[in-house]
């Protein structure tokens, strides 16, 4: 490891204190779909959940966008499903929080955080993203279809 220069290391502690002020934050959200355009869109909202958990003073952890990602994860085996969700939950055991993204319902693996992290006595906050957000990604009315 190369030698460290004083205002490096000033830089680091900086940011160390600020990393104090934020809370760590489980984000849960839906995921799976029955198609490819479901899961890009659950995808998406699961990402602009972060970004108002950020926005909020957190430090998110969305453990369903980390795990899934190519070469980590295959949601679809179930095996592997199970190995990201125990690991999701070794993060539950630090963290200060768990907020349950609602504006596409609940799915299952939602509410099996829910009750996770109420038997581990954390606080689970029920949340939507800001409608002018939601509205600018997400239509709820598919277009009509042409003649």
């Amino acid at each position: 490891i190369p030698m460290t220069s004083p205002d490096m290391i000033l830089a680091a502690e900086t940011l160390l204190t600020k990393a104090d002020f934020r809370h760590l934050t489980i984000i849960e959200s839906p995921f799976a779909g029955d198609s490819p355009v479901t899961i890009a869109r659950h995808v998406r909202y699961a990402r602009l959940a972060m970004a108002d958990s950020i926005s909020r003073g957190e430090a998110p952890l969305a453990s369903h966008l980390l795990y899934t990602q190519d070469n980590i994860l295959n949601d679809l085996i179930p095996e592997e499903r199970e190995i990201g969700i125990t690991c999701g939950y070794a993060w539950m055991r630090v963290v200060e929080r768990v907020a349950i993204y609602t504006d596409f319902g609940h799915s299952p693996g939602m509410l099996l955080a829910v009750m996770a992290a109420k038997s581990l006595n954390l606080p689970v906050e029920y949340r939507q993203l800001p409608s002018h957000v939601f509205a600018s990604n997400f239509s709820l009315n598919p277009a009509p279809q042409k003649a």
